[in-house]
C-alpha cells in the first residue's frame, strides 16, 4: 500500500512570481527551489546594507587618523606650552633675582600666554579623546547595525525563494510568473 502525504506550498513572502523552477508533475527533493518571487527591493536592501558597512569601515580609517592626527596636535601644543613656561620660569625669575628688570605687564603676558597653551592642549586632548571614542564606540556600534541589517536584507532575499520543505512528487502545481 502507498500512502501520499498532500504538503502545500507556501511562500513565507508574498509578491509577483517571478520565476517557475519545476513542471506540473516533477520529482523534487528537500530544498530545492519550487519558484521565485520578484526580489529586486529585497536586493535593493541587501546592496545598501552592503555599502554601509563598507562606508562605516571607512569612516573607521577616517577616524584613526584623525587619532594620529590629535597626537601629533597633543604633542605640538605641549611644546608650545613648554616654550611658554620656560620663558615665563625665566622672566620670573629675573623678577625676583632684580625687582623692576622685568615690567609686571611683561609677566602678565607670558602668564595669560601659558594659559591659553595649556588650552591648547586640553583641546587637543579633548580632540583625540572624542575620535578614540568614535574608533572604539560608535563606529564599530554603527558597524554591528549596519551588520544586523544585512543580514536581515539576506533573510527578506531568502524568502523570495519558494523551496520544497520535503522530497516528494509535485502534482497540481499551476504557479506561472507573473
Amino acid at each position: 500500500a502507498l500512502y501520499f502525504r498532500t504538503v502545500p506550498i507556501l511562500p513565507e513572502g508574498s509578491g509577483r512570481v517571478a520565476e517557475v523552477k519545476v513542471g506540473v508533475t516533477e520529482a523534487v527533493k528537500k530544498g530545492d527551489v519550487l519558484f521565485t518571487l520578484d526580489s529586486s527591493k529585497q536586493q535593493a536592501a541587501l546592496e545598501t546594507a552592503k555599502r554601509k558597512i563598507a562606508e562605516v569601515e571607512a569612516s573607521v580609517t577616517t577616524a584613526e587618523s584623525d587619532v594620529v592626527r590629535a597626537e601629533a596636535q597633543i604633542g605640538e601644543a605641549k611644546a608650545s606650552l613648554q616654550q611658554a613656561k620656560d620663558e615665563l620660569d625665566v622672566k620670573s625669575e629675573l623678577q625676583r633675582r632684580n625687582p623692576g628688570i622685568v615690567p609686571q605687564r611683561d609677566i602678565e603676558k607670558l602668564q595669560v600666554m601659558v594659559d591659553q597653551r595649556q588650552s591648547g592642549v586640553d583641546a587637543a586632548t579633548a580632540a583625540k579623546q572624542s575620535a578614540f571614542l568614535r574608533v572604539s564606540t560608535q563606529l564599530p556600534a554603527e558597524k554591528a547595525r549596519a551588520e544586523a541589517e544585512r543580514e536581515q536584507a539576506q533573510v527578506d532575499l531568502d524568502k523570495t525563494f519558494v523551496r520544497a520543505g520535503v522530497d516528494g512528487r509535485v502534482e497540481q502545481f499551476l504557479v506561472r510568473p507573473g
